[in-house]
Order: structure tokens, then C-alpha cells, then sequence
């Protein structure tokens, strides 16, 4: 699944997919997760792709966080956790910003 989404994604959006992770919370449990870092001015056209894809589905927010890196530059990250319950697996997206813009579309 991690494959098809990073094909579909990169597809599409290609030039606003700044990093691609994988996170191992507990792999011999639950495998990885993958943690893709979109550009802020593209994550509800990410958001809306990944839920209207007839084959991705992404149809459920799980979680929402806000972190605070403490960093000069894109201080701020918020880091949405999307589900597909059809396809049973979970994306993290995440998203970079500015102390002096600290305003995200949702």
C-alpha cells in the first residue's frame, strides 16, 4: 500500500511532497507507518485526493497534533493521522510551518 500511495501521490503532486519517512512505533506489532511531508499551501488538495481516490480512501481523521520543534526556521509542524478503513492502513501527513504564520486551512 505505501508503494501505491507514493505513486499516486507522486503522480499528482510530485513537487509538493517535500520528505518521505517510515516510523517504526512497533514493528514487530504493527509494521511501519508512513509519514509523508506535503507543501501547506497543497495539503487540502492532498487531503481531498487521498479521500476521493477510489482505490486510496482515505475516509477517516484519527488524529490531529501540533508539535513544536523549537527551531528558527518552520518552528511549527501539524501532523494529521488519516485512515482508510477500506484499505485498513494509516498515513501521516505532515506539514511545516512559520512562527509568523502559524494559520493553517482545515
Amino acid at each position: 500500500m505505501k508503494d501505491r500511495i507514493l505513486e499516486k501521490l507522486s503522480q499528482k503532486f510530485k513537487s509538493s511532497i517535500l520528505a518521505v519517512e517510515e516510523f517504526a512505533a512497533s514493528p514487530t506489532v504493527y509494521g511501519t507507518d508512513l509519514i509523508i511531508t506535503v507543501k501547506k499551501s497543497e495539503l487540502i488538495s492532498i487531503c481531498e485526493f487521498l479521500r476521493d481516490d477510489s482505490e486510496l480512501q482515505f475516509d477517516s481523521l484519527r488524529d490531529l497534533l501540533g508539535v513544536d520543534q523549537y527551531r528558527p526556521e518552520e518552528r511549527y509542524e501539524v501532523v494529521y493521522n488519516v485512515y482508510s478503513i477500506q484499505n485498513n492502513f494509516r498515513l501521516f501527513l505532515k506539514i511545516r510551518i512559520e512562527e509568523s504564520d502559524v494559520k493553517v486551512r482545515s
